[in-house]
C-alpha cells in the first residue's frame, strides 16, 4: 500500500461541523501474486472499513456528546407515542407518568404531549433535589384560560394540585402573554421572575430556566436569550418531583415536548445546543446515529 495523507481541521463545540475523512491508495501486486488479486482487494477493503469505522466512531462522540448527560436527571423526549409513561432517557431511570390522558401529537421533533386546562392533565416524574438547576422544555399554546398557564413546577410531593408555597422552581405564562416563574428558599422567600417577555399563540418556543448556587443568580430563557433574572440565596426549597403541563391546578392548553433537568446551571452555548435537539446535545439514541453512519459506510465500501 502506499503512502496516505491525512488532513483534520479544528471543531468547535457547540458548533455542528461536517466531517470527512479519506483514504486514499493504491495496490502494488507482484507477477506473481496477481492470482490472488481478489483477497488482496478484499483485505484492502476490509482495511479501509476499519479505519472509516474507527473515524465514525470518534466523531459519532464529538458530533453529539456536546454536553455530559451525566448532569441530566432526567430527559423526557415525548417520542413514544402512545401509552401513559415518558421514558426518561438519561441514565437515572425517572420515568414520568401521564395523568388525565395528555393527547399524544406531533411536537417540536417526533411525537410531544398536548395538555389541556379543561381535563386538567399533566405529567409527574421524580426527580432529585440541588440548589442549583436547569429546565429546558419547547412549548407552544393554543389559548391562556388561566391567571397562570403552568409549564413546569418542581414540588415536594406527588400532589395533583399545590399551593404557592409549594413551587419551588416554576415556568408559567400569565393570560396577559407575558413568560414569568420563581424560586422559592429553604426559609419561604420567594424570588419572582419580572415578566419581560411575551409569548405568542399557535408558535413554538425554546423556554429554559437557570439557577446557580455560586453566582446566586436564575435566569429565564427564551430561544437561547435570557429575558429576566433574579438573585436568590443559592438555596432551592425542597423538590422530589416535576410536575410538567401544569402549575398549581393551572394547566397547560397546548404542546410540550423535549423537556430535561440538569443539577447545575447550564451555560448560554449549552442552552442553544439544546435546541438543536436533545439527541442532538446528547448521545440519547447512539445506537441508531451509530447504525445511520455504518449504513453509510457500506454504501462507500461497496
Amino acid at each position: 500500500m502506499g503512502g496516505s495523507r491525512y488532513a483534520f481541521s479544528c471543531l468547535s463545540p457547540p458548533s455542528w461541523n461536517h466531517c470527512a475523512f479519506v483514504v486514499k491508495f493504491h495496490l502494488t501486486v507482484p507477477k506473481a501474486s496477481r492470482g490472488v488479486l481478489g483477497m488482496k482487494v478484499i483485505d484492502a477493503k476490509l482495511m479501509l472499513l476499519s479505519a472509516l469505522l474507527t473515524v465514525v466512531a470518534l466523531f459519532t462522540a464529538q458530533s453529539y456528546a456536546k454536553i455530559d448527560i451525566k448532569t441530566a436527571v432526567g430527559i423526557w423526549l415525548f417520542d413514544e407515542g402512545k401509552g401513559d409513561a415518558a421514558k426518561d432517557s438519561s441514565e437515572n431511570g425517572n420515568d414520568g407518568t401521564l395523568k388525565s390522558d395528555p393527547k399524544w401529537v406531533d411536537g417540536k421533533f417526533g411525537k410531544g404531549l398536548e395538555f389541556d386546562f379543561g381535563a386538567a392533565n399533566y405529567v409527574i416524574a421524580p426527580i432529585p433535589h440541588s440548589n442549583s438547576i436547569t429546565v429546558v422544555l419547547w412549548a407552544k399554546y393554543k389559548s391562556l384560560p388561566t391567571a397562570n398557564s403552568g409549564l413546569f413546577h418542581a414540588q415536594e410531593t406527588e400532589d395533583p394540585g399545590g399551593a404557592p408555597a409549594t413551587k419551588k422552581v416554576g415556568i408559567w405564562l400569565e393570560n396577559s402573554k407575558l413568560l414569568w416563574g420563581r424560586l422559592i428558599q429553604p426559609d419561604g422567600t420567594t424570588m419572582n421572575f419580572p415578566k419581560n417577555e411575551s409569548l405568542e399563540s399557535d408558535k413554538w418556543y425554546h423556554i429554559a430556566l437557570t439557577a446557580d448556587e455560586n453566582s446566586k443568580k436564575g435566569n429565564l430563557w427564551v430561544d437561547g436569550e435570557s429575558v429576566s433574572e433574579v438573585t436568590y440565596n443559592g438555596k432551592l426549597g425542597d423538590f422530589a418531583f416535576a410536575k410538567i403541563g401544569r402549575q398549581g391546578t393551572e394547566t397547560w392548553s397546548g404542546v410540550i415536548d423535549e423537556v430535561a433537568v440538569f443539577n447545575q446551571a447550564l451555560s448560554k452555548e449549552d442552552i442553544k445546543a439544546i435546541m438543536e435537539g436533545l439527541d442532538r446535545a446528547f448521545a440519547v439514541s447512539p445506537a441508531s446515529k451509530l447504525a445511520t453512519s455504518w449504513a453509510r459506510v457500506k454504501e462507500v465500501i461497496q
